[in-house]
């Protein structure tokens, strides 16, 4: 299964040129990730994507220190050389299915609004919860 992720935020990971990282914080991602039903956690592979097919298998991993109001704390991390093109991503976000009891989150999110601080209208469940600190 592959994860929506929106490349433009790509950037070089520590002094090796060669390595790239990306913040995995973004409602996409947020709806991917719950329509999977994964968790991220430290160490976890997995196979990146967007709309147009670009994707990449990466390692996530958790940063304290940029962890803010608009900024999860996680990123994945890859070899640049390891971005390729692929099959478009299968699925859209006109379904943001809630992570626990997997009703759909979309209009009650288009009504609120979007601060990475939402529940789930209907159980509680935080809209963060795939992407909860360690």
């Amino acid at each position: 299964m592959r994860i929506y992720a929106d490349f433009n935020g790509v950037e070089e990971y520590g002094s090796d040129s060669k390595m790239l990282c990306l913040n995995l914080t973004g409602y996409g991602t947020l709806a991917s990730l719950s329509f999977h039903q994964i968790a991220l956690e430290e160490g976890q592979f997995l196979e990146l994507a967007d709309f147009d097919g670009l994707s990449v298998q990466v390692i996530v991993f958790f940063d304290k220190e940029r962890m803010s109001k608009n900024c999860s704390g996680w990123f994945a991390k890859f070899p640049k050389e390891d971005m390729s093109e692929g099959e478009e991503l299968g699925h859209d976000f006109n379904t943001h299915l809630c992570f626990k009891c997997r009703k759909n989150m979309k209009s009650h999110l288009d009504a609120v609004g979007r601060q990475f601080n939402e529940e789930c209208p209907f159980c509680g469940t935080s809209v963060m919860y795939p992407m909860s600190a360690p």
